[in-house]
């Protein structure tokens, strides 16, 4: 879930926050990976990043400086 500047983990029974979360403005998809690292979509600044459980960016980032790509949702294969 993004909320404003950071992106949080929620348990949907209990509603309290889980252990990840990352500071990451405009952020518009994330996506739990089977590594168990997130992908974010950034729409805004047109990059895609993923960082590790500490929502530390890993060495996987993508940039586009094209301004008709805007990554509204994000999937790694």
């Amino acid at each position: 879930v993004g909320c404003g500047n950071s992106i949080k983990e929620f348990d949907l029974e209990s509603g309290k926050a889980e252990k990840f979360s990352a500071n990451f403005q405009w952020a518009s998809s994330v996506q739990r990976l089977r590594n168990g690292n997130t992908l974010i979509g950034d729409q805004n600044n047109r990059r895609i990043l993923e960082c590790d459980r500490e929502g530390k960016a890993t060495k996987f980032a993508y940039t586009n400086n094209d301004f008709n790509y805007q990554p509204y949702r994000a999937f790694k294969r």
